[in-house]
């Protein structure tokens, strides 16, 4: 019998277990929570990994996001026929923290063991987006923004960055209070010579 490593988290703990089980919550809560079923644990998988860049932003409001979430999930279920099915932002979050937990437990065992270990019916769908490497995500993003019209600009380097200007540094400036000072040359020994005997000469006619 094949084992599937699947993990519930709740707000508080984190469980491991073999199959599938449902976090105990307080009676009141418990009444009103949704139930994911295998159709709409698909539409939340589907859903998530579909805004996946969205969320992936340095700066969102995830918030909203599992809003928008939610309200996807809820439009499609109800398409399906489930007309009194309506999921909410946060239990879409709660039940993708599990999904997300149990999808790294089972990338470390396909690290171990082989992707053929792996029996998870999610796990390949996840592993599709999830796994990708930045080189991977980067060399898309590239793809994709070769067929617009900004990709043709760089590609045929028409395309000019606006740099910001650098700042002109003044030359320094000669006042007239600045003092020269002027290195005096050295005196060859040819030249003291000559010196030497202009003095002798003076000296002499002024005997």
């Amino acid at each position: 019998m094949e084992e599937v490593i699947e993990t519930i988290v709740t707000e508080s703990i984190e469980v491991e277990e073999s199959t599938t089980t449902l976090p105990t919550l307080e009676p009141e809560r418990a009444k009103g929570e949704f139930v994911w079923t295998l159709q709409a644990t698909w539409q939340l998988v589907n859903t998530r990994l579909e805004m996946d860049q969205e969320f992936d932003q340095p700066v969102c409001k995830k918030k909203k996001l599992w809003e928008t979430v939610a309200e996807r999930v809820t439009s499609k279920l109800q398409a399906a026929g489930n007309l009194d099915v309506a999921v909410k932002a946060y239990e879409c979050d709660l039940k993708w923290r599990n999904m997300l937990a149990t999808y790294r437990k089972n990338t470390e065992r396909a690290k171990r063991l082989g992707a053929q270990s792996v029996h998870w019916e999610f796990f390949k769908a996840m592993h599709n987006v999830l796994g990708k490497s930045r080189e991977e995500i980067e060399a898309q993003r590239k793809a994709k923004l070769n067929g617009t019209k900004l990709g043709k600009a760089i590609a045929s380097k028409r395309f000019t960055p606006i740099l910001p200007i650098p700042s002109i540094t003044a030359a320094p400036t000669i006042t007239a209070a600045t003092s020269i000072t002027a290195t005096p040359m050295p005196r060859s020994p040819l030249s003291k010579l000559r010196m030497c005997c202009i003095s002798t000469w003076s000296y002499r006619r002024g005997r």
